[in-house]
């Protein structure tokens, strides 16, 4: 069985793990987190609205050794979908998305 090591349950950590569990067979996830609970941060974010991306999401802005693999996962990232597919409804808000509910709340429930 593979072991996957994801450091930090923050919202990244925690949409990372649940794709790989849901895109890997036989792998064993495991979640760090140096704070008591996770997702702490989260529930703060956006006022607790809870910020979750932004348009301007570019291959751009990664800086990395590794780049087709990213660049492709970059260029066929869709957020929305990606959350609605967790079960979480979503809306931009300007160049932000936030859940429908505006609440940092939803998020955490889903993850």
């Amino acid at each position: 069985m593979k072991r996957i090591i994801i450091i930090g349950a923050g919202a990244s950590g925690l949409f990372c793990a649940i794709k790989c569990k849901e895109l890997m067979n036989n792998v064993d996830v495991i979640v760090l987190e140096a704070n008591k609970q996770p997702l702490k941060k989260l529930l703060a974010t956006g006022n607790g609205r809870c910020n979750l991306s932004n348009k301007s999401l570019s291959f751009d802005q990664y800086n990395g050794e590794v780049t087709k693999p990213i660049q492709e996962i970059i260029s066929q990232f869709d957020d929305q979908k990606e959350f609605l597919e967790e079960g979480l409804l979503t809306k931009w808000m300007g160049n932000l998305l936030y859940p429908a509910s505006e609440q940092a709340k939803s998020v955490a429930e889903v993850l």
